[in-house]
């Protein structure tokens, strides 16, 4: 049984202005802009399905060896910083690349929710689908279990 239908294309632009606090609980919304109140909400409610969030992301990409997500208590916004190898400081979301925080909206999706969540992008980039297959996911395994459509 679908409980409930949604699409979902995160736009990286949205993403990097920091979310305000969503009330009607319903998840990421169409664009990814929810994304910070959502990693906020699993890093303090769920640290395991968080941090199953970011090994995904991590196994993809190579990034963040660790994120952290913070609230701006003045503007009641939440915003994420992402620590990598190398680097002295961290990545603040306004700088982090359009590719790195679309695929960590989309393992949130995944990775984050209920159990049964199911995604079917259009398009999966040739880089995408090439770490995928590197990272030990096994494209069949991982398109038939997460429910991506080819």
């Amino acid at each position: 049984m679908v409980r409930r239908w949604s699409f979902f294309d995160p736009v990286p632009e949205l993403i990097r202005r920091g979310s305000p606090v969503f009330e009607d609980g319903s998840g990421l919304d169409r664009f990814g802009r929810s994304l910070p109140v959502i990693l906020y909400e699993l890093q303090q409610a769920d640290p395991s399905a968080f941090d199953r969030v970011v090994s995904a992301t991590r196994t993809v990409l190579g990034v963040p060896e660790k994120l952290e997500v913070r609230k701006d208590q003045e503007e009641e916004r939440f915003y994420f910083v992402q620590y990598e190898k190398g680097l002295q400081y961290p990545v603040h979301q306004l700088g982090a690349s359009a590719g790195t925080l679309r695929i960590l909206a989309l393992m949130t999706a995944l990775y984050g929710g209920e159990n049964g969540t199911q995604i079917y992008p259009e398009e999966q980039p040739d880089a995408i689908r090439k770490a995928l297959e590197e990272s030990g996911f096994g494209l069949g395994a991982f398109y038939e279990t997460k429910g991506f459509g080819a």
